[in-house]
């Protein structure tokens, strides 16, 4: 029995070793192998890490190819290492806990950190050093080739890229200040129309609380337009001298106002401080009440205004 157990054990490890030697073998084979280099292979492309850099590692069937997807995973580290920096510092300004709103202003803020001049700057110049390799799979009969790129990035970098990006950022919490601010001192029916024109891309591109800030001063700009009036100065037969007014302010315009009259002909129409209307109304009879009406249409609002023509 003793002789039957040992041969059993001897067969045992034979064939242990022998499995062990066949799996050595297939995971050999099955590993690709490097057949061309560009040199030796530097520390940090096996590390794949270095101090102040970014390493990269692009795979392509050309050397180009492999480059560039090297340098895209280049501008992504930094768009993201940009992007969860500005998302510590900024998420008191989100609208509660909702997951979605942090969602779409994480993607938001993503999105614009791609569009900073220092990642728009990235180029392959800037690589400091590569290292590549051809690589050959025998048994699926496929070559590539492996590119690694050591780029200069340091927390300092990263630190100024996001301190910048907060004092652009910064800037749009300021503009929507001065744009309520502004709703007391209009003075021009073109400044609403500038500071509507503005607040709609806000309300399109803000994703925290301040996108809520600009869709109500968008309607409260819109307000004005409905609380416009066409105020009369003087008016003298052959000529109307009015102003366009919210409550007591005064407010100038580059547009000309259409005018129409059932029997009276304009001849001109001066545009300043003040509108003036110069007509002929030698088609009128006298005792009909003709009026000359004069009308604004601004973003798809119209401010209307009858004026009767003093024959006395």
């Amino acid at each position: 029995m003793k002789e039957v157990s040992k041969h059993n054990i001897l067969t045992m490890k034979i064939i242990y070793a022998f499995l062990s030697l066949l799996l050595v073998v297939n995971v050999a084979i099955a590993q690709p192998k490097v057949v061309k280099k560009s040199g030796k292979q530097p520390a940090w492309a096996k590390t794949l890490a270095a101090t102040d850099y970014l390493v990269a590692v692009g795979d392509g069937s050309t050397l180009s190819e492999a480059q560039q997807k090297a340098l895209l995973f280049i501008k992504q580290e930094i768009v993201q290492s940009v992007a969860e920096q500005v998302m510590s510092v900024s998420t008191h300004t989100l609208q509660e806990n909702d997951n979605n709103i942090h969602q779409s202003f994480a993607q938001t803020i993503t999105a614009k950190a791609a569009k900073v001049p220092f990642v728009q700057g990235i180029s392959n110049n800037q690589i400091e050093a590569v290292y590549w390799e051809k690589m050959k799979d025998k048994s699926a009969k496929k070559e590539w080739y492996r590119y690694y790129a050591k780029y200069p990035f340091s927390q300092v970098q990263l630190s100024k890229l996001v301190n910048d990006f907060c004092i652009e950022d910064n800037k749009i919490t300021q503009r929507l200040a001065q744009l309520e601010d502004g709703l007391s001192t209009v003075s021009q029916t073109e400044q609403i129309a500038a500071a509507l024109g503005e607040l709609n891309i806000l309300a399109q591109t803000l994703e925290d609380n301040r996108r809520q800030r600009a869709v109500m001063l968008q309607s409260r700009y819109n307000a004005l337009y409905e609380q416009m009036r066409i105020t009369l100065i003087t008016h003298t037969l052959g000529q109307l001298e009015c102003q366009l007014n919210i409550g007591n302010r005064v407010l100038q315009s580059a547009q000309t106002p259409s005018v129409k009259s059932v029997c009276a002909t304009v001849s001109n129409i001066h545009i300043g401080n003040a509108c003036i209307v110069e007509y002929n109304s030698d088609g009128c009879y006298r005792d009909i009440e003709n009026f000359i009406e004069l009308s604004y249409t601004f973003w798809g609002k119209k401010v209307t205004q009858k004026f009767l023509i003093p024959f006395q």
